[in-house]
């Protein structure tokens, strides 16, 4: 029900509201926001990676503090957010390479002001509405980078062979994940409480 020219229905405008009144009373979030004085600003370029005309459209720049910064609505697992569970976003989703790219573009050029770190705010969108804020470190920003830049390579290759084989042509082997090499069980993957039936 409800108006069906409106953009957002009440109950839905309500609970944006307090995703954004969680942000502006966490410590770090609301800092990052009231320095980022750059807002959703388009960034053309040619890249270096045969000439591709490339756009990035951060979410947020916070010049003062060197920092490229994207928000991210986040549905916890289980009811939980956790710091961890970020970072497996940021791989899994490729959010990483993301603002690989994106930093990758606002410096080429030389009159922007210079950004050193990529950052994420992460919100859940319902109670209690918590808000993670992580940033990347040396090692994940040259990841990021190096990401970027493959990305640019196998599309710069896509467009000059016309072939787009995806990720995995070959058949890829695969191992147990670190966490459960070391000590992890079957409680880690979720699984427990499964009911196995036995057909015969």
């Amino acid at each position: 029900a409800g108006n069906p020219d409106l953009l957002m229905t009440e109950a839905e405008r309500d609970n944006a509201m307090r995703m954004l009144d969680a942000v502006n009373a966490h410590p770090t979030a609301s800092e990052w926001m009231a320095a980022s004085t750059i807002r959703e600003q388009a960034v053309f370029w040619d890249d270096t990676v045969d000439g591709i005309a490339c756009k990035a459209k951060p979410d947020l720049v916070a010049p003062d503090l060197g920092l490229l910064i994207d928000l991210k609505r986040k549905t916890p697992r289980g009811g939980i957010n956790t710091v961890r569970s970020c970072v497996s976003e940021l791989v899994s989703r490729h959010y990483i390479g993301q603002l690989g790219y994106y930093l990758r573009g606002w410096l080429t050029d030389p009159a922007r002001v210079r950004l050193d770190r990529i950052g994420w705010i992460f919100v859940t969108p319902s109670a209690p509405y918590d808000v993670i804020c992580v940033y990347a470190d040396e090692e994940m920003l040259g990841y990021g980078a190096e990401l970027a830049e493959k990305a640019l390579r196998v599309y710069a290759d896509g467009l000059t062979t016309g072939d787009w084989h995806g990720v995995a042509p070959l058949p890829v082997e695969v191992s147990l994940p670190a966490y459960l090499r070391d000590g992890g069980d079957v409680a880690d993957l979720g699984l427990t409480g499964l009911e196995v039936r036995d057909d015969g």
